[in-house]
């Protein structure tokens, strides 16, 4: 949003706003998140998927619900789909395998309950095999409606045509450990290797290790990534042992993992709605809240004399956003005198001010 202010013998001053505020100063707002986490255990006849959710507040695994004689490897969102979608095996009543694919699954919603349940459980008539990659052990989503799958190599799957596309192998000892995340743009995975890759998803052979995990971590059988503020996401990593999980906080900035708690149950496969929705980042500015200065609408009407300072916006201006955003950058452009021109604000509570006295 722009304002500017013409007068003849003045100064022409272009304000840009360019990102954001929040009225949250403090504290870890990643961490308030729950996600979809799907476990697997051996039943008396084969083994049971135990389709759960994890509140990282408390690092609480919520009751599951089991799925009998079927084997989960992956599951994610879609964008758009009432769905969730997961790779599984499905076994007969005397344990032997009879189909492995991408199955789609229908959703119940239940009032007060956070999230979804799963019903019925995944039915094997409704998959997808996919002959080019026997396991798709990791799914994420991204905002355009397309769902990413690794295993030895990439593959797409678009659920609006049902089409799911092979895109080649992963370079060896980077093949898919079970954890694919889509972060910015780009497509992440946890590979065999113990390491962190950065998929290239024009030609998967040129896919590059970018970080390796540190020595003693269990492998990473779970990426997921939330955005938490309109300029500002957090990835977790899910690392299992044959009895417990542990969760991570994944920074890639520089790359690192910090532990955040543990759960006594071997996950095998993380989903979040989050992933596949772009946030709500459109937010409207008031440069003068109760119209003070005359000026209609959303604008502001500074004075009209050349004595400093200026004010550029009322002491009442208001930013309006969905979710909770982090800072603004305020820029002149358009300068007339340089050295003479520049922006100043004092700091106050829960707001600190860089750059004062500067363009």
């Amino acid at each position: 949003m722009f304002w500017e202010q013409k007068d003849a013998g003045l100064k022409v001053w272009s304000i840009a706003f360019l990102v954001f505020i929040s009225w949250v100063a403090t504290g870890n707002q990643a961490s308030a998140q729950i996600f979809r986490v799907i476990s697997n255990h051996p039943s008396p006849e084969t083994n049971d998927a135990r389709n759960s959710r994890i509140n990282l507040d408390n690092c609480q695994y919520l009751i599951p619900v089991d799925y009998g004689r079927k084997f989960c490897h992956s599951s994610t969102y879609a964008a758009g789909q009432e769905r969730v979608y997961g790779y599984f095996d499905i076994f007969d009543a005397s344990g032997l395998l009879t189909s492995r694919s991408l199955i789609p699954i229908s959703l119940m919603y239940l009032p007060f309950v956070q999230d979804t349940i799963w019903f019925p459980g995944p039915n094997p008539i409704n998959g997808f095999p996919s002959p080019s990659d026997t396991i798709l052990n990791a799914m994420t989503c991204d905002f355009s409606g397309n769902i990413f799958a690794a295993g030895r190599g990439i593959s797409t799957y678009l659920p609006s045509t049902g089409v799911l596309t092979y895109l080649g192998d992963l370079p060896p000892g980077l093949e898919s450990a079970g954890g694919i995340t889509h972060r910015n743009g780009e497509v992440f995975i946890s590979t065999v290797n113990n390491s962190l890759a950065r998929v290239d998803m024009q030609n998967p052979a040129n896919t590059v290790e970018v970080m390796q995990f540190p020595p003693g971590t269990p492998i990473v059988d779970g990426l997921i990534t939330y955005p938490y503020r309109c300029d500002s996401l957090v990835t977790f990593a899910v690392a299992r042992t044959d009895t417990n999980s542990i969760l991570y906080r994944l920074d890639f900035a520089p790359y690192s993992l910090t532990e955040i708690c543990q759960v006594d149950v071997p996950i095998y496969a993380v989903a979040a709605r989050e992933e596949c929705i772009q946030p709500p980042c459109a937010f409207s500015l008031d440069l003068d809240r109760l119209d003070v200065s005359g000026a209609p609408e959303q604008d502001f009407f500074a004075d009209t004399t050349c004595v400093t300072p200026m004010p550029i916006a009322a002491a009442f201006t208001e930013v309006r956003a969905a979710i909770p955003i982090d800072s603004i950058r305020l820029e002149l452009t358009d300068i007339l005198d340089a050295g003479q021109e520049y922006l100043a604000l004092a700091s106050a509570n829960n707001l600190t001010v860089l750059g004062a006295g500067t363009p």
